[in-house]
């Protein structure tokens, strides 16, 4: 989006980003509707919980790393050339790697 934004010269508010990748989830859905269903109406299947299981893991993840990018003072760029990505946050991020 932030890419989108800065070649099109236009700056949209974080509630339109958000409905933008709202609605792109949303548009996968059809496509894996099988398997979605699958797992809803056989979730106490051992494939399917397992998967859940891995599924939800991964959300912790990446919610525990947002967490902690927020808690070390991460944020994103409101634009491409800001430079902000030499923010303190940014450094904390680079030195786990």
């Amino acid at each position: 989006m932030l890419i989108v934004e800065e070649l099109l010269r236009v700056r949209k508010s974080d509630m339109f980003n958000v409905v933008i990748q709202s609605g792109a989830v949303l548009a996968v859905i059809p496509a894996f509707w099988s398997r979605v269903r699958d797992l809803v109406l056989h979730a106490s299947d051992r494939e399917n919980r397992d998967y859940l299981v891995k599924l939800f893991t991964a959300f912790g993840i990446t919610g525990v790393g947002g967490v902690i990018m927020e808690k070390c003072g991460f944020e994103l760029p409101e634009s491409m050339g800001s430079g902000s990505h030499r923010s303190s946050g940014w450094r904390y991020i680079v030195s786990f790697c």
